[in-house]
């Protein structure tokens, strides 16, 4: 076997943190500032789709340690409390890549429905973690409008996420 080069070394490099940069890319769309009426209030977490994608499809890719520093990337910009998302996109990654083989293969449906019976109790968490860091209960309808929200753009998000790892992974697989 002959000896990697330079640029094979490379190119397997920059294959192998697309899915990082994925979710980085998800963040920051997340906190792109949108002129609709309540929006900052209700603004998806559209990193939890792609963790969830990642966490099924290359849990190698996205280790936890890299959820953990994409969750306080992602609470420094969207201005929550500090571990916060990094917590839920930690507990996200390593509860899903656990049972990745529930997932992985299986129809879309099931797939879709996974991701919403584990989006749930992340969304309770992270609004009781919210609360308990305001000292007061944070108003829990803005989260039912996230979690909504989450459940109607994993279609297309699963989708893009699927493109971009035939795209960039098809020789890593």
């Amino acid at each position: 076997m002959t000896p990697l080069t330079f640029s094979q070394r490379l190119d397997h490099v920059a294959r192998q943190i697309v899915p990082c940069l994925s979710v980085l890319i998800l963040i920051l769309i997340s906190a792109m500032p949108v002129h609709l009426p309540f929006w900052g209030v209700i603004a998806p977490m559209l990193s939890l789709p792609a963790i969830f994608y990642w966490a099924v499809h290359r849990p190698d890719l996205v280790p936890a340690s890299m959820a953990f520093l994409l969750g306080l990337f992602q609470d420094a910009i969207l201005g929550t409390p500090l571990g916060v998302g990094a917590l839920i996109l930690l507990l996200m990654q390593g509860g899903v890549s656990a049972q990745s083989a529930v997932f992985y293969g299986k129809s879309f449906l099931i797939s879709w429905w996974g991701f919403g019976m584990v989006t749930a109790p992340a969304m309770l968490l992270f609004w009781l973690l919210v609360s308990m860091f305001d000292s007061a209960l944070v108003p829990f309808r803005p989260v039912i409008f996230q979690y909504l929200i989450m459940i109607g753009l994993y279609p297309l998000l699963n989708w893009l996420l699927a493109r971009l790892q035939y795209a960039a992974l098809r020789q890593e697989i």
